[in-house]
C-alpha cells in the first residue's frame, strides 16, 4: 500500500510545547524542505496546501511564530512578499544586512566616499 502525502508528511513533524510542530526532514537553508515528484518543495509550503488552502505560486507563507521549520498550519499564513518582508523587518528575521552610514561633518565629499571601501560600510559619528 502506497503512503499519502500526508502521512509521510506527518513522519517529519515534531510537535514543541509551544505550539510549533518543527519540521525535522532535510534542510536548504533554515527552511524545511520535502521532495515530491522529484522536485524539492518548502515544508511550510506544503503543510498550507495540506491544510487545503490555496496557495498561488506569487505568494508567500508567512510565519507567525518567526520559527522558519514550523509546519503547524494554525502558524501559517499566506501573504504577499511585501507583507513577508515587513515581518522580517519588524522581527529582526532577516538576513539581509542593512548598512546605515552617517558621514560625518569634519570630512569632505572624498573622505566620506572613501569610508565605504571593498563592499564593506564604516559609520562614522562626527
Amino acid at each position: 500500500m502506497k503512503i499519502t502525502l500526508s502521512e509521510r508528511f506527518q513522519k517529519f513533524i515534531q510537535p514543541r510545547a509551544d505550539g510549533c510542530w518543527e519540521f525535522m526532514g532535510a534542510k536548504q537553508g533554515a527552511y524545511g524542505v520535502l521532495s515530491i515528484d522529484g522536485k524539492l518543495n518548502l515544508a511550510h509550503r506544503v503543510a498550507v496546501k495540506l491544510d487545503g488552502r490555496k496557495l498561488p505560486e506569487d505568494m508567500c507563507v508567512r510565519h507567525l511564530c518567526k520559527l522558519k521549520t514550523c509546519v503547524n498550519p494554525a502558524h501559517l499564513q499566506v501573504g504577499t512578499l511585501k507583507e513577508n518582508q515587513a515581518d522580517r523587518h519588524r522581527d529582526g528575521t532577516s538576513n539581509r544586512k542593512r548598512l546605515w552610514i552617517k558621514p560625518s561633518e569634519n570630512l569632505n565629499p572624498d573622505e566620506q566616499a572613501n569610508t565605504i571601501s571593498n563592499g564593506v560600510a564604516t559609520t562614522l559619528l562626527g
